[in-house]
């Protein structure tokens, strides 16, 4: 089978797109397929490209097996709506220029063509792309633009809020397929509209190797050092943008009547720069900033954390949402604490029983839930023994039900081989 992936994101970028566009094509390159993937020169999430990397209009190579080919896009902080959607335009823009200057380059036929969305603008390149090569059209979904536009404060009255509604359901309407990455997704779409059978869920997942023993049924990592003293380290590892709304994390966090605390915050987004000014203004002591970080290093920061965060916007459009960090915490057998709305996360969280899901929208009440839970225990030892517990849970649950590998196979099966 030939696939042509389109994805703005790819390795060596650190986000979730990326990872799952990798490790997609690397699993169906290693099944036998012949795998092309057609993304952008990585400048994310700061905006500037890579060491070692040009923003050349085409560059074809041969990468871990995968014919890979990196298209030039607009270059530029990310912080606002407008930056996003310049960015994700240009993409679409260079990309269907190369599909004219270069498409022998880029192959001379695809069974399969997949666009990996968001930002919406690569489902259009696909789109393009599966005419022109007279190929299948796979829309993939990660998050489904025109609900996330509600939950960031965008009206459904708004011309915005219609216009990408109405082109997200077109896409969906002309694809062969559509691939959500929750079933409240699938649920989403097909309450407007789209045909139950078209849609597909391919859950994100995590490839069982490195940080732990994938053969072990215990996370041997770190378990000695989280036990070592009397101080309580919480973790936020990812996007500060307007969906995560990491402010309100950060007011939970310092209403926290715990003695000896500790606050870790890793990541970029659009609101990083809100977040330290309002930590310096109220001088709130104990958090610690640091920009992105690769896995690598991120497992060495997470080797004195006790408890980690995931953090959505507490608005009911983020319900059916599920951040694919909640599935690498789980493996790196973090226990985790959900500050959100009610949804997949606290569903997934519940099942796996491997933490604690503060789905109040008053976020004084899930503080006071926190506080009963921590003082249930005699001492902070007893405590980090209990949540312990809680991520050895996490690690069997995600080991047992989502290996990347095994969903990426699912992908072929149910997906293009049968459309």
């Amino acid at each position: 089978m030939k696939i042509l992936l389109i994805s703005q994101f790819f390795y060596p970028e650190i986000t979730a797109g990326a990872f799952r566009a990798f490790e997609h094509a690397k699993i169906w390159s290693d099944n036998g397929n012949e795998v092309t993937v057609y993304t952008a020169n990585p400048n994310y999430p700061k905006g500037i490209i890579y060491e070692g990397y040009e923003n050349k209009l085409f560059k074809k190579i041969k990468y871990d097996g995968i014919e890979l080919i990196r298209g030039k896009v607009h270059v530029g902080k990310n912080s606002s709506k407008i930056g996003r959607a310049l960015i994700g335009i240009s993409f679409m823009l260079f990309a269907i220029m190369n599909l004219v200057l270069n498409r022998k380059k880029i192959g001379k036929k695809f069974d399969v063509i997949i666009g990996s969305s968001g930002p919406i603008f690569t489902g259009i390149v696909a789109y393009f792309y599966s005419k022109a090569y007279k190929s299948k059209f796979i829309y993939e979904i990660r998050d489904i633009t025109y609900t996330q536009m509600l939950a960031t404060m965008s009206s459904e009255s708004s011309y915005a809020y219609k216009f990408f509604k109405w082109l997200e359901l077109l896409l969906c309407k002309k694809a062969d397929k559509v691939v959500v990455v929750t079933n409240g997704f699938k649920d989403q779409l097909i309450e407007d509209g789209i045909q139950t059978e078209k849609i597909e869920v391919i859950y994100n997942g995590i490839e069982m190797i490195d940080n732990c023993n994938s053969k072990s049924t215990e996370p041997n990592c770190f378990i000695e050092e989280r036990i070592r003293d009397d101080k309580l380290v919480f973790c936020y590892a990812g996007t500060f943008g307007i969906s995560q709304d990491i402010l309100s994390l950060v007011e939970f966090y310092n209403n926290l009547d715990i003695k000896n605390k500790e606050l870790i915050l890793i990541g970029e987004g659009a609101e990083k720069d809100k977040i330290e000014n309002y930590i310096s203004l109220n001088n709130i002591q104990n958090i610690q900033v640091y920009d992105s970080v690769k896995k690598d290093e991120l497992n060495e920061m997470l080797k004195k954390v006790d408890l980690c965060f995931v953090k959505l916007k507490y608005n009911n459009h983020f319900s059916r949402t599920m951040p694919s960090k909640v599935f690498d915490l789980m493996y790196r057998g973090m226990p985790i604490v959900y500050l959100g709305p009610e949804g997949e996360v606290s569903k997934v969280l519940n099942e796996a029983n491997c933490g604690m899901s503060l789905c109040d929208f008053d976020n004084k009440k899930n503080v006071k839930e926190l506080m009963r839970e921590y003082q249930a225990y005699n001492n902070m030892t007893c405590f980090k023994e209990a949540i312990l517990q809680l991520g050895n849970n996490g690690f069997r649950y995600v080991k047992n039900n989502f290996d990347r590998k095994k969903l990426a196979s699912q992908y072929q099966k149910n997906i293009w081989s049968s459309s």
